[in-house]
């Protein structure tokens, strides 16, 4: 599939029936149902059984307006994609998208083109914090149109009916392998916990990760981390989620203090062993904690070898893989990764190198920090025009699940970080993953920084305008081979 099939006057570019398309998919399933084309909902029941809960009492998240947004969610849009190629890098090649308008709109015209084809979603939605975006679900205003409320008695509720019909249609999107992360903070983890749930199923439930994103102060404690909720679209059908890892020096590993559990015992280390220090000759008996004795040669190094074959005694970590290494065989260390290579530090400990394998990741993610992401913006755009961008390491990090050639769809651009990310992991792999990047043309805020830049750079006042132009940067910096399709929701001509 190429994306020219979802431009204007193409039937791609605009929504299909979703309810008659789940209609039709359970006259397939349960065609006895079915009476004059109206379902009858008695015999439904009787073909399912058991499955069928009559109770009067039973568990229900639920909330005003919930039944309106379930509706929202199978409406065909009226909206269509006008491609802007003079806005976009090499259109005729790549398969990036960015799509510029609102997000339930844009979901609902991706449906057919991209029904099971998303390996990966990531979202960083609003947190709902009592100042925030609140999508108005009409298309005729929304297609330019927004509101931010200050106070709002529907606290919950706005939130909720938001983000209902997204995640029902983005569930649609993700292939059955697929995953989506949806990065949230304490105002609505619970509410979002409970949406997925029903959406996604319980079933489906991965995990829900704490990221350490910096430090915070509030009024009683001081705030070091957010969540990022993982689902499935079928676990079932969900590989084991293992991490591939990457070489490491671990150090001061190969030797240990002598003990009565690890004695001190001899080996013979050739000349030609590697050494990492200057030029170096080194005593009969060396070390603190670490004792190294020198029982036959000279411990000589120069030009960044081992100069002589020189016999040590110390209390060896993992003497076997040692001798093993030394004979020129293939080594391992307890859990099965691969040893790579012995070699000396400057002050004579002897460390090694081991290849990773694969690793589970961990629930706690650390070592990324909204820090980093501000300081990524702006070493790209020469300005701080973001207010705590999430950072690309993250998102590489939970991308770690996809494939070369999978594509990630992220329907709260933001800042642009997924698509700065997408480009970055494929700069390092060679892999050729796709990204579809949707944004509200939302304006920047007060923000002096994004409202300089917008003038520099002559663009629009809008985060849609900005986190285009960090894409564009950043093909350029990462891949000047890849490219972004732009693309304009705007109102069917009726």
């Amino acid at each position: 599939m190429t994306t020219d099939e979802i431009t204007l006057g193409y039937p791609e570019s605009k929504s299909t029936g979703i309810t008659q398309n789940n209609i039709d998919q359970l006259k397939q399933l349960f065609p006895e149902v079915f009476s004059e084309g109206k379902i009858n909902f008695d015999a439904l029941k009787a073909m399912l059984g058991d499955a069928v809960d009559d109770s009067d009492e039973r568990y229900s998240f639920t909330w005003p307006g919930k039944t309106r947004a379930r509706q929202i969610a199978q409406t065909p849009s009226t909206g269509a994609l006008r491609p802007c190629k003079e806005e976009s890098v090499n259109w005729d090649t790549t398969e990036n998208l960015f799509i510029e308008g609102d997000n339930l709109e844009v979901l609902k015209i991706l449906q057919k083109s991209y029904h099971k084809k998303i390996k990966m979603i990531y979202i960083d939605p609003p947190y709902n914090t009592g100042r925030n975006l609140v999508y108005n679900d009409n298309f005729r205003s929304n297609v330019m149109g927004f509101a931010v409320t200050d106070t709002a008695g529907r606290y919950h509720t706005d939130w909720l009916n938001m983000m209902y019909p997204r995640l029902k249609l983005a569930r649609n999107l993700l292939s059955d392998d697929g995953m989506i992360f949806i990065s949230i903070d304490e105002h609505e983890v619970v509410n979002l916990s409970n949406l997925c749930n029903e959406i996604f199923g319980e079933d489906n439930f991965v995990e829900r990760f704490i990221w350490q994103n910096g430090r915070t102060a509030t009024a009683m404690f001081t705030r070091e981390h957010e969540y990022i909720l993982a689902y499935a679209k079928e676990i079932t059908q969900l590989p084991p989620i293992v991490y591939q890892g990457e070489d490491s020096v671990i150090s001061d590993r190969a030797i240990k203090r002598v003990s009565v559990k690890n004695p001190a015992s001899e080996i013979t280390f050739p000349a030609g062993i590697k050494f990492l220090g200057e030029n170096k000759t080194f005593p009969p008996v060396f070390g603190d904690k670490e004792v190294v004795e020198v029982t036959a040669g000279v411990f000589e190094c120069k030009n960044g070898v081992l100069a002589n074959e020189v016999t040590l005694k110390a209390g060896w970590t993992m003497k076997r893989q040692i001798e093993n290494w030394l004979s020129g065989n293939a080594t391992f260390d307890s859990k099965g990764q691969t040893i790579v290579e012995f070699f000396f530090k400057p002050n004579g400990v002897l460390q090694y190198v081991k290849k990773r394998g694969t690793e589970h990741p961990g629930t706690i993610i650390t070592g990324f920090t909204t820090k980093q992401g501000s300081q990524e913006v702006k070493a790209l755009l020469g300005s701080s025009v973001f207010d705590y961008p999430k950072p690309t390491g993250l998102i590489e990090h939970l991308m770690k699940i996809t494939g070369s050639e999978d594509i990630i769809l992220d329907f709260f651009v933001g800042s642009g970080s997924t698509g700065h990310a997408v480009l970055k992991q494929n700069k390092k792999d060679g892999g050729r993953r796709q990204f579809i990047l949707v944004q509200l043309p939302e304006p920047v805020s007060k923000h002096a920084g994004a409202t300089a830049y917008c003038a520099q750079e002559s663009i629009p006042e809008l985060i849609s305008s900005i986190s285009l132009k960090r894409i564009k940067k950043a093909i350029a910096e990462e891949d000047k081979t890849q490219g972004v399709r732009f693309f304009r929701l705007e109102p069917t001509k009726l």
